[in-house]
């Protein structure tokens, strides 16, 4: 009996880790190939961000955050850098950013809003982008 199922969990493996391979090379061309095809990372500023409609607004999304243009600043100079938004109230902002590129972590995700928190003084109390 046990040599029986030794052959079996021999043979299912056998099987089994073609079709991994298999998958995971699947996975990669479609990253490679397919999910955002035609997505260039663009530098920040506020004329471009102004010009750019979502989708490209997302491609300037991580040079924004890196520079960390948005930190300490009021939500009068918020909308001087990035326009009038797309909605929020009084204690956040939030902007339609279009897609950043693939996302390991969430695959489906094509569009993304950045949210500028405000604190009670109507200063940016933090930055975050959710899809």
């Amino acid at each position: 009996m046990r040599r029986v199922g030794r052959k079996f969990a021999i043979s299912t493996l056998a099987v089994a880790a073609p079709l991994l391979g298999l998958a995971a090379g699947g996975s990669w061309v479609y990253v490679q190939y397919f999910a955002h095809p035609g997505y260039t990372a663009l530098p920040f500023t506020p004329q471009a961000w102004a010009a750019a409609d979502a989708e490209h607004r997302g491609y300037m999304l991580d040079d924004l955050l890196s520079q960390r243009l948005l930190d300490g600043k009021t939500a009068a100079e918020v909308q001087a850098l990035l326009g009038p938004p797309d909605g929020g109230g009084a204690f956040g902002l939030s902007y339609n950013v279009g897609h950043r590129g693939y996302n390991r972590n969430n695959p489906m995700a094509f569009s993304y809003t950045l949210s500028v928190e405000l604190d009670q003084s109507g200063r940016v109390d933090g930055v975050s982008v959710h899809d």
